[in-house]
């Protein structure tokens, strides 16, 4: 996590060798990020980047990205 003013950063890593699979940068893979929030009086907001997780699973509905 990095924090610049207003604006925090967070940076995730995911092996993919115990997937079963690898990468090689410039070629496009299929994502999709849902975040709840949920303090224990149930969901109050949910933040989505692409559909394809909630409310159901549809890998069809992920988007594309290109890791460096």
């Amino acid at each position: 996590m990095k924090r610049a003013g207003n604006t925090t950063t967070y940076g995730a890593a995911i092996p993919l060798e115990p997937l079963g699979t690898s990468y090689q940068t410039g070629l496009p893979l299929r994502a999709a990020l849902t975040v709840n929030e949920d303090d224990g009086g149930g969901r109050v907001r949910v933040l989505k980047w692409n559909a394809g997780i909630a409310p159901n699973s549809d890998p069809g509905a992920f988007g594309h990205i290109l890791l460096e």
